[in-house]
């Protein structure tokens, strides 16, 4: 049986797809020769290990790292003496005097410049945070950790030894403030008066300031004094039926009960006789010039009531028309033959 012309074109095309499976194959097998895969490197740390992982030639490795063992024979052409190290205080110079990986090294020294991103340290602000992100201790943190608005860092308060009495020196410690911004927040605390600039005056306005308290809370201890009411306090007593007052009828008691100074409330011609009203200085005589003193008023003014009249001193004041038309005095002394005739 002859084979036809399209059998025979059949077999070549076989052929053909044959042998370039065939020729694929074979530049495959080529290839995965030519370009093997990563390598399985050892696990151990030392040179040969450590440039495997690195994709280094153990040579080129042992410049970079010449403290890593196996590295000896690669110092200085192969004899005992390393590489120099830098000499700056860093992880990087440190690390390679002591012979040890920068990781390692700051394992041991945290504090150590350089060291920063192999500590995995918290964000807030308190001393451990703040302890990790330098380096060191909370201790040794705390000793001198800084004071801002807020105070002092939390945390550093069991680091303190701090006195315990209820004053601005010890409550500033314990709060870790300065005694001066203690103050300023509690400025009644006892030791703090050195830091209040207050007015000398005797007033509710001033002592209030001198005790580091309201005027109102001060008018509520102080109602009044040996003097009466203290200036200032009158706003604070008012309508509080004299709550806080003392009783007894005097001036300065009948003052505070009114929210008045001795003063002000002397000066209302009803209260003129209240003890404690009189006017302080006047003489003690039954004169007029003393007795008009005690009441306040001028001796010409004392002496124009009738019943003052025959008072030692007013006598100048009842002569004949001194008083004018309305002088009550003419009368009298015309049909008794005048003022002489008094005396004669």
């Amino acid at each position: 049986m002859k084979t036809t012309s399209y059998g025979k074109t059949k077999q070549r095309l076989f052929v053909g797809l044959l042998l370039g499976v065939i020729v694929l194959s074979t530049q495959a097998q080529a290839l995965s020769i030519e370009q093997p895969g990563p390598p399985i490197c050892c696990s151990a740390y030392d040179a040969q290990c450590e440039s495997c992982k690195q994709g280094l030639s153990v040579n080129e490795f042992c410049r970079r790292s010449p403290y890593v063992p196996g590295c000896e024979k690669y110092h200085n052409g192969g004899g005992s003496k390393p590489f120099p190290c830098c000499r700056a205080n860093n992880a990087k110079c440190l690390s390679c005097v002591a012979g040890l990986s920068e990781k390692d090294y700051c394992k041991k020294n945290p504090s150590t410049g350089g060291c920063e991103k192999y500590r995995n340290c918290c964000q807030a602000y308190n001393a451990k945070c703040e302890s990790c992100k330098q380096g060191i201790s909370e201790k040794e943190y705390c000793k001198n950790a800084p004071t801002d608005f807020f105070g002092g860092v939390q945390g550093c308060e069991k680091y303190r030894g701090c006195c315990r009495a209820n004053n601005a020196k010890c409550l500033s410690c314990a709060a870790g403030l300065s005694e001066e911004q203690y103050c300023k927040k509690n400025p009644s605390t006892g030791g703090c008066e050195k830091y209040r600039n207050c007015c000398q005056a005797y007033n509710a306005k001033c002592e209030s300031c001198k005790q580091g308290i309201s005027e109102e809370e001060f008018c509520k201890k102080n109602p009044s004094d040996f003097f009466g009411g203290v200036q200032g306090c009158e706003k604070y007593h008012k309508g509080d039926g004299g709550k806080g007052c003392c009783k007894a009828f005097t001036a300065d008691c009948l003052a505070c009960s009114e929210g008045k100074s001795v003063e002000r409330f002397c000066k209302k011609k009803k209260n003129r006789d209240v003890p404690g009203c009189e006017k302080k200085g006047c003489c003690k005589a039954n004169t007029a010039d003393c007795l008009a003193c005690s009441k306040g008023k001028s001796v010409k003014r004392f002496c124009k009531k009738k019943r003052n009249r025959d008072v030692p001193g007013c006598e100048k004041y009842h002569r004949r028309g001194s008083w004018g038309k309305k002088d009550r005095d003419d009368s009298r002394q015309q049909g008794d033959g005048g003022f002489r005739n008094w005396f004669g």
